[in-house]
This record gives C-alpha cells, structure tokens and sequence, in this order.
C-alpha cells in the first residue's frame, strides 16, 4: 500500500463517522454536491497541471455546494429516524469514495499527457480505481444476480 491508501482509509473513517450522525437527507444532499463539483472541477480544470489547484478548485466549489446543502436541509423535515444513522454512514461511505476518487483524478497527470505516477500504480485502493476493478465487480454481481440456474 502506498501513501495515498492511508489517506484514503483516513478519509473514509473520518467522513463515515461525521456524516452518521448527519442523516440520510443530510448525506444524500452532501453526496450530490460532491458530484456536482466533481463535474464542475472536471470542466474548468480538466487540462490544469498540478494536483493543488485542481483539487483546490473541487474543494472551493465542493463547500459553497456544502452550504447550499445545509440551507436545503434546513428547509425541509423529512428524516428516517430508525435508518438515519446507517444511511448516513452508506451516504457517507460513498462520499469519502467521490473524495477520493477526484483526490486520485487531481493527480493523475495522464489527463493532460502525461505519465501515470508510480503512487497511482502502486496503491491498491487507487489502482482499483484507475482500473474500474470495483466497478466491473459490481457489474459482475448484478449479473449474477439476475441469472437463473
């Protein structure tokens, strides 16, 4: 494991744990935010060389997109009391894996040319992301579930 698989496990322990105690309509919000600055950071830094600015830009957006999260919840009432909690870790789980994957995206310099790092090749939880491996498990799943003997 290299470096980049700490970080990883650290951030998923970290946002797990917080977005808990947030809920399910509070998780969920946090996790269409974290796409939606995704996709923005993807657009307006998509050939910028460097992980810091590229990461700096997904952060930037990702917390005015936090806060509008915030106030949309606030608005509202809903909540799933007995599964709160457990649907905010999964919500979580799933954000700490949007982190990630665009801490990974921000420093991986094949997007603009160049050659992928050894740190990419060598972690295990990146190099799964690099590869698709959890995607094409999960696909390999579904189908699975869908065949009849």
């Amino acid at each position: 494991m290299s470096w980049i698989d700490y970080v990883l496990i650290g951030l998923w322990l970290v946002v797990v744990t917080i977005q808990s105690r947030r809920g399910f309509l509070q998780s969920a919000l946090d996790l269409v935010a974290a796409f939606v600055a995704y996709g923005i950071t993807r657009g307006v830094a998509g050939n910028m060389e460097g992980m810091g600015g590229t990461l700096a830009v997904f952060f930037l957006v990702f917390a005015g997109l936090l806060v509008a999260s915030y106030y949309v919840y606030n608005l509202t009432a809903f909540t799933i009391e007995a599964y709160d909690a457990l649907l905010g870790a999964i919500l979580g789980f799933a954000l700490a894996c949007v982190i990630g994957w665009m801490i990974y995206w921000a420093g991986d310099p094949t997007r603009y040319g160049g050659a992928t790092p050894d740190w990419i090749l060598d972690s295990t939880f990146v190099n799964g992301f690099y590869h698709y491996e959890w995607w094409r498990n999960f696909l390999a799943f579904m189908q699975g579930i869908g065949e009849y003997d």
